[in-house]
């Protein structure tokens, strides 16, 4: 399995990409949370050009088998950053869910950012993170 950095551009246009999204929409019920995905892509390409956006994919001789999305947030009331997770995608049993955390966990180590991140209870990135991450916090969703 290869590990990319693709541009917002290369991103979008990654064959298979699309048909992640209606993966991901069936895997968890985003609508509860914050809506379903749009992936605006100007917001993203502005994100990426001021160097607050880090993308990853993960394929296998072109075959998508994972993505993830996280981006740089200023922190001013803890006067650092943080790189926090936005959207991620994993084909079930490709092992590229832990392959993608992995990189994004040692360039948040390499930039001094910690990550922070949110899975669905239950869900196969909560099992993932389980092994992985130190629980701090928990998050509620009010609407």
């Amino acid at each position: 399995m290869q590990l990319i950095k693709p541009t917002p551009e290369e991103f979008l246009n990654f064959p298979g990409f699309l048909d992640s999204l209606a993966e991901m929409r069936a895997e968890v019920e985003l609508q509860e949370f914050s809506g379903p995905p749009s992936f605006n892509f100007e917001a993203y390409k502005a994100l990426y050009d001021a160097g607050r956006l880090v993308l990853r994919m993960a394929h296998d001789n072109g075959v998508l088998k994972g993505w993830i999305i996280a981006m740089i947030a200023e922190r001013p009331a803890r006067a650092g950053f943080t790189m926090h997770t936005d959207a991620m995608w994993a084909k079930p049993g490709s092992k590229s869910g832990g392959l993608l955390l992995k990189d994004l966990i040692a360039h948040a180590k390499e930039l001094g950012y910690p990550l922070i991140t949110t899975a669905p209870v239950g869900g196969r990135l909560d099992r993932l993170l389980d092994k992985r991450a130190r629980k701090t916090h928990n998050v509620y969703v009010i609407t």
